[in-house]
């Protein structure tokens, strides 16, 4: 299992750190040591994909392997040219995936992963959208197609408050169905 990272430099700042956990086996993780003669067929293997909000790799980010179960963090590595990083000797048991921006703060996280006994898990690990990125990609029409629905909602008659709660006013109507 990889527990070293040499961090490399990425413009922007983003994953250009580098960690060091302790070695397993060490007090301070709790992690098992590997038995001498154990099969690799009993260990998992985790292929981690860091992809942006717009699926492009992210090479030379920080991902790390995190147990579930008691939340340890048990091997760190830095992504690969393809932003891909593959964590191998995997006990069994349930991780997340943690993408690791440049200031050491958690980016995105994978959804929960089970790693059985000689399986091989694939996580993608995708930085969320920023809403700075959404005004970029939508320019001025997201500004003018909230204008337009403000007018139109105050046109009909919908109230601030209920405008306000997001909830429509419910108008009364004539009583159409007979009884």
């Amino acid at each position: 299992m990889c527990v070293q990272a040499a961090g490399q430099g990425r413009p922007g700042g983003r994953g250009t750190n580098s960690a060091s956990l302790p070695a397993p086996g060490s007090a301070s993780t709790g992690t098992p040591v590997t038995l001498p003669g154990t099969q690799s067929a009993a260990l998992a293997t985790i292929h981690v994909s860091a992809v942006s909000a717009t699926n492009t790799a992210l090479p030379g980010w920080l991902v790390r392997l995190r147990d579930a179960r008691f939340g340890r963090l048990l091997a760190s590595h830095t992504t690969d040219e393809q932003g891909t990083h593959t964590f191998r000797d995997v006990d069994p048991g349930s991780y997340i995936i943690e993408l690791v921006g440049g200031d050491q703060s958690i980016q995105a996280t994978s959804a929960l992963l089970g790693a059985d006994a000689g399986a091989v898990v694939h996580a993608v690990v995708r930085l969320p959208t920023r809403p700075e990125g959404l005004a970029a990609f939508f320019g001025s029409g997201v500004a003018l197609a909230t204008a337009i629905a403000a007018a139109a909602a105050a046109a009909s008659g919908i109230t601030a408050a209920a405008d306000a709660a997001g909830v429509a006013a419910v108008q009364s109507t004539t009583d159409v169905s007979p009884r």
